[in-house]
């Protein structure tokens, strides 16, 4: 099942099933949000789109808005690399980090992307041949990792529905954790490429092999949280 349709189905599930008869996962998490109170009425709809909230769903009258993933290799953002760096410009201009990012995600040698096809380059070959510009870049984001996190994950580009939880999972089964815990999450966590703290920081595509399918997706970063279910789960196990 897609990420769409996962999204569809909890909320179809949650819409058709009344608070006794769904599964006891979810009524806990119902009960957390509403106060430890059974609710009288509970409903769901879809946002997506910019937004970092998927779905919100509203328990006697309260909203609360909600980040939905389910399998692996979880890719939580993406924009193109130009946009991102207006942001990080609006958080501390260095004209020196910014270049360095556009090395990396066009990887063709060039700041811009324009460099010849055959000159393009993967991750593993940028950090083997570039490792003062990907230490450049690391220190700066652990600097502002915190700021970093929000738009990665809470509140996204143009958001107008940011994320209060995450629920990963399905419509019958799944975890959930709130976004001041997602913080926490990420932060405690590291990965040995570019990151933000538990986020993988890579390039959408570099089009490596001449595909022209996929030249639309260079020029645009991409996070990832390959192991988003078993970070959550080590968090509460601890």
């Amino acid at each position: 099942m897609n990420g769409f349709k996962n999204e569809d189905s909890i909320i179809n599930y949650i819409n058709t099933t009344s608070f006794e008869k769904m599964e006891i996962i979810h009524q806990k998490l119902i009960l957390s949000l509403n106060n430890s109170l059974q609710p009288e009425t509970i409903s769901a709809r879809k946002y997506g789109g910019q937004n970092k909230a998927d779905i919100g769903i509203t328990i006697d009258g309260d909203e609360f808005f909600f980040s939905i993933k389910k399998g692996t290799g979880n890719s939580v953002h993406q924009e193109p690399i130009e946009e991102f760096i207006a942001f990080l410009r609006e958080v501390e201009v260095n004209e020196s980090v910014f270049d360095d990012l556009r090395f990396f995600i066009w990887g063709d040698g060039t700041l811009n992307g324009t460099g010849s096809k055959l000159n393009r380059i993967n991750s593993s070959q940028l950090h083997r041949e570039y490792p003062v510009k990907i230490q450049n870049i690391q220190r700066y984001f652990n600097k502002y990792i915190d700021s970093l996190i929000d738009r990665f994950v809470i509140t996204g580009v143009k958001s107008n529905k940011g994320a209060d939880y995450l629920w990963y999972g399905d419509k019958k089964d799944g975890i959930t954790i709130s976004k001041e815990n997602m913080r926490k999450v990420i932060k405690s966590l590291s990965k040995k490429t570019l990151s933000i703290g538990a986020l993988t920081f890579q390039a959408w595509n570099r089009a490596l092999n001449d595909n022209p399918k996929l030249e639309e997706r260079r020029g645009v970063i991409q996070l990832k949280w390959g192991t988003l279910e078993q970070d959550i789960l080590n968090f509460y196990n601890e």
